[in-house]
């Protein structure tokens, strides 16, 4: 048995199939093409999108680090000022904590000291009032101090 002749209308049946199907996939290979690039459009717009909004957001963080900076600049300041004053303060507090002490040394030596003479003023006042004068010879007489009876 020989090869049998194969009718040429088969053959151009089976390339006019696969020319069809040839043409199907690439109708599919672009048309996928195309939604894959609208896909890739897309995503980079979005991509855009979100870089734009992570630039504004890095922007707020770096302002709002800036005035958080600046806020503790300001803090510090402040509190360098407030510990400055209370050092002032405790050093006026330990200066008059001093001059009251030397005042109350004063106030107690000068205490006593008027309090001698306040006794010598009060001895020579006893002094002054127990005399008499003696009509007869003009002379200041002292009388002897009378001590009470219990």
């Amino acid at each position: 048995m020989g090869v049998s002749p194969v009718d040429p209308y088969i053959i151009y049946g089976f390339w006019a199939f696969i020319s069809l199907v040839l043409v199907a996939m690439l109708a599919m290979l672009f048309r996928n093409t195309r939604d894959i690039g609208e896909l890739r459009g897309e995503l980079r717009g979005e991509l855009r999108g979100i870089h734009t909004r992570l630039d504004e957001t890095n922007q707020r963080i770096t302002e709002t680090n800036q005035r958080i900076e600046e806020v503790n600049i300001n803090l510090t300041n402040r509190i360098n000022s407030v510990e400055s004053r209370i050092e002032s303060i405790e050093r006026r507090i330990e200066n008059l904590e001093q001059s009251v002490a030397s005042l109350r040394e004063n106030v107690a030596r000068e205490t006593g000291e008027i309090r001698g003479m306040l006794q010598a003023l009060h001895e020579r006042v006893d002094l002054v009032m127990r005399h008499r004068h003696d009509d007869a010879s003009g002379e200041v007489v002292l009388t002897p101090e009378q001590v009470s009876a219990d």
